[in-house]
């Protein structure tokens, strides 16, 4: 179930957002979303971790352990969850808790793959914050 607002997206950007799972069993950010691609950046409540999930995140076909699930243990504060997430073309870095765990994972989407959309799996949870900016290329003429 989706809970961001709509016409988010782009290929570079920063995000901030702040979740309290409440009762989801998973909770979190979708980034280069397409037909068919989706990069998943989310918190796992049951294994009290955050993960990125590119097994769809684009062409993955170059190596059968590529489309994988990575996590890192993160504890929550207050009942929160604060994520940072820098996307860029061929790159998702996540930093949980201001840094308390961080994920980094190429991806490889198409190049219209640029939805985001905010999701709760398993039960209610909620959007605290969320902020968005979309980055320049730093390949970009001035």
């Amino acid at each position: 179930r989706s809970l961001a607002p709509e016409g988010i997206g782009g290929a570079a950007l920063e995000i901030i957002a702040e979740f309290e799972p409440g009762r989801a069993e998973a909770i979190g950010l979708k980034v280069r979303t397409g037909p068919g691609e989706e990069t998943v950046v989310g918190y796992d409540a049951a294994a009290g971790e955050v993960f990125v999930d590119r097994r769809r995140s684009g062409e993955a076909a170059f190596h059968p352990a590529f489309a994988a699930r990575h996590a890192a243990p993160v504890a929550l504060v207050e009942g929160r969850l604060r994520l940072r997430v820098v996307v860029d073309w061929s790159s998702v870095e996540v930093f949980a808790q201001e840094g308390a765990a961080t994920l980094t994972h190429q991806i490889f989407p198409r190049p219209e793959s640029t939805g985001v959309s905010v999701f709760a799996e398993g039960g209610a949870g909620r959007l605290v914050a969320l902020d968005v900016w979309e980055l320049a290329s730093a390949w970009a003429a001035p």
